[in-house]
C-alpha cells in the first residue's frame, strides 16, 4: 500500500507550521526534566542570523522566531553538557559542544554561552539545510530519469548483496558508489546557479558521465567550495548521501505526485510544494 507524504516534510506536529524541509526523522531519548533535544529542526528561511527591527507576517521575522526556537533548545543542551562535563559523566573531546564549552582562546578565556550557541546554530544550518536541500533534490532528478534510476539501483544491490544481513556499510563500500556519486554530483550540477556552458557543454542535459575520469576544471564546479575554502564536511556529507541513496533504493519504489514542480532558491534549491511522494516497500 502506499504511503502519500513531503520528501521534504516532517511529521513533527509541533513543526508543521514552520515549513521544515527534511525527509525523515529518528526520535533519541532525553533527560527527563529537558525539552527535546532532538527535535526536528524547523526550517530557516534565509535572514535568519541578521538583525533587523521585527516586521510581523514576513520571511524573516518567521526566520527569527524559529532561530530563537533553535537558540532555547540549544541552551537547555549547553546547560546539560556542562553538568555532565562537570560530574565527568561527558568526555572534552566526545563532540564539537563540549569542546567549545571546555576549550578556551589563546589567553584560556572561555566563550561565551551565546557565542556557543551561535557557533551550534550554525554548524546545524551548514550541516542541515544543504544536505536535505540535496536528498530531495536526488529523488526528484531520479524519479524522472529511470535509466539513471536503473543503474543505481543495480550498483546499489551489487554491494547490498555483498552483505550478510543487518551488516552496516563500511567505509569500502561507499567507495564503490563510482555511479551513484557520479549521479549525485550531476544533480548538484543541475541545480547550481550558474553553469558555465564553455566548462559544462550541453548545461541543461543530465550526463552523469561528465564526472568519469577526470573532474571538473578547478572552480567551475563549486557545491563544496574550492580551494583553501573547500568545505570541511565534504566527506561527511558524501557518506551521508551515499547511505542515505543506497538504504533508499534497495528499500523503496516512489514516484512524484507533481511530476512538473518547479524549483525556487531560499537560498538553497528546494521545490515550492516540499515534494510530495508516493512512497511504497520494495517486494
Amino acid at each position: 500500500m502506499s504511503r502519500q507524504r513531503s520528501a521534504g516534510g516532517l511529521l513533527h506536529p509541533e513543526a508543521a507550521h514552520l515549513q521544515p524541509r527534511v525527509p525523515a526523522v529518528h526520535e533519541h531519548h532525553r533527560p527527563a526534566g529537558h525539552l527535546e533535544a532532538c527535535r526536528p529542526l524547523p526550517h530557516v528561511p534565509q535572514g535568519s542570523r541578521r538583525s533587523s527591527p521585527r516586521r510581523p507576517r514576513t520571511s524573516f521575522y518567521w526566520s527569527k522566531k524559529a532561530a530563537d526556537s533553535i537558540r532555547k533548545e540549544l541552551w537547555v543542551l549547553v546547560k546539560w553538557r556542562r553538568t555532565e562535563l562537570e560530574r565527568k559523566t561527558a568526555s572534552p573531546s566526545q563532540d564539537i559542544m563540549s569542546h567549545l564549552i571546555v576549550n578556551g582562546d589563546e589567553n584560556g578565556k572561555l566563550m561565551p554561552e551565546a557565542e556557543i550557541i551561535n557557533n551550534m546554530l550554525n554548524l546545524l544550518f551548514a550541516g542541515h539545510d544543504t544536505s536535505t536541500s540535496t536528498l530531495v533534490l536526488i529523488i526528484k532528478y531520479l524519479s524522472k530519469l529511470p535509466h539513471v534510476l536503473e543503474k543505481v539501483i543495480a550498483e546499489q544491490r551489487e554491494i547490498a548483496a555483498s552483505k550478510v544481513r543487518g551488516e552496516l556499510l563500511q567505509w569500502g563500500d561507499l567507495q564503490k558508489m563510482r555511479y551513484s556519486w557520479n549521479a549525485i554530483s550531476e544533480v548538484m550540477r543541475m541545480t547550481a546557479p550558474i553553469n558555465d556552458p564553455n566548462y559544462h557543454p550541453r548545461t541543461l542535459t543530465f550526463n552523469e558521465s561528465r564526472f568519469e575520469g577526470s573532474r571538473p576544471a578547478p572552480y567551475t564546479y563549486v557545491p563544496f567550495g574550492g580551494g583553501p575554502r573547500m568545505r570541511l564536511g565534504l566527506e561527511f556529507a558524501r557518506a551521508e548521501l551515499l547511505v542515505f541513496l543506497h538504504n533508499l533504493v534497495n528499500g523503496f519504489h516512489w514516484s512524484l505526485v507533481n511530476p512538473d514542480e518547479k524549483l525556487i532558491y531560499d537560498p538553497m534549491p528546494i521545490p515550492v510544494k516540499g515534494l510530495p511522494i508516493r512512497l511504497r516497500p520494495r517486494d
